[in-house]
């Protein structure tokens, strides 16, 4: 890990603006800091009550004293005009001539809650969320609450909520086809997600150690789902896998350790990357396959791994899952 030299001086402005919006009044040490900040309350408001005709992406987070934030976008239309309102009565907008990302970065003079809005003319999707380094590299991610992701966001890359701890919710618009590597690595608090119908795919490591996470929606078009993809998300308690799903990479449910149900809705058993996609799996799990399928699954490469935990669907539970007539 770097080495990040702090001033005497910036520490202290932090310490005070820690102190000044939890209202303690005791001194404290560095090493309790991040603490501080995760329990700093009042955040702004949430993204369900967000005007759906506002703007296209909308980031809601609590600011301390001193620190700066980056938002970049990958543009995938030249002659695109992205705007940005940063909740404090300032505003930027920039046109790009090419192809390319455009890095936006905003210092906040004060602590408050701010929600930064942004506009586009055209495509777009966020490649990551962070700050200029202060005290703590990607210390506003501490703080960031909420986000929603307008229709001309055509993709989530990689990165784009890495580690932001206290992201309790996102509304993430239709018009979104791919959810990229690492894109909400670390998102602790984050509970729940529906991933929009028109996803294709889950990138290596998209929800890794997302433990708070405890329902998650698989849209019927993922194709492949990446390597790590729910590693650690030990708060799952169970996952349906489409019929669309062909693939499904190394140790993506790796650590899954409260999953009691797999429901695998591909008739044909997906192409599994190795025997570890399912390691640590709980010892009272059943994977249900459909009716038919079952020897197939059992003997299939890898699958072979987890053939005492599979049992085949009743005819009800066929029609339940749409892969029978009622």
């Amino acid at each position: 890990m770097a080495n990040v030299l702090i001033q005497d001086s910036t520490m202290q402005e932090i310490a005070d603006a820690i102190r000044e919006k939890t209202g303690e009044t005791a001194s404290m040490l560095p090493h309790e800091m991040p603490d501080k900040i995760l329990s700093i309350s009042g955040r702004g408001e949430s993204p369900e009550t967000w005007d759906g005709e506002a703007s296209e992406f909308d980031l809601t987070f609590t600011v301390v004293t001193g620190l700066s934030v980056t938002m970049m976008f990958y543009n995938v239309t030249s002659g695109n005009t992205i705007s940005v309102d940063w909740g404090d009565g300032t505003s930027e907008n920039a046109t790009t001539t090419t192809v390319g990302a455009k890095t936006f970065t905003h210092a906040y003079p004060a602590i408050g809650d701010y929600t930064a809005s942004v506009d586009s003319t055209g495509d777009y999707y966020p490649y990551g969320l962070s700050t200029a380094i202060n005290m703590f590299a990607l210390a506003i991610n501490y703080t960031c609450t909420g986000a929603r992701l307008g229709t001309r966001c055509t993709s989530i890359g990689n990165y784009a909520f890495y580690k932001c701890y206290s992201l309790t919710s996102i509304l993430i618009s239709d018009s979104v086809t791919s959810i990229g590597d690492q894109a909400f690595r670390n998102c602790h608090s984050l509970t729940s997600i529906i991933i929009p119908d028109g996803v294709t795919s889950i990138g290596d490591y998209a929800f890794i150690y997302c433990i708070g996470l405890t329902s998650e929606t698989i849209p019927d078009g993922v194709t492949s789902i990446g390597t790590y993809a729910f590693y650690g998300c030990y708060s799952l308690t169970s996952i349906t896998i489409p019929d669309s799903v062909t693939s499904i990479n190394t140790n993506a449910f790796i650590g899954c350790t409260s999953i009691k149900k797999y429901t695998m809705l591909p008739v044909s058993p997906p192409t599994l990357s190795s025997t570890n996609a399912f390691s640590d799996i709980n010892g009272i799990c059943i994977m249900l396959v459909p009716k038919g399928a079952l020897e197939a699954y059992q003997t299939a490469t890898n699958w072979v791994t987890y053939a005492d935990y599979m049992r085949e669907m009743t005819d009800e539970e066929m029609i339940y899952y749409g892969l029978a007539a009622a």
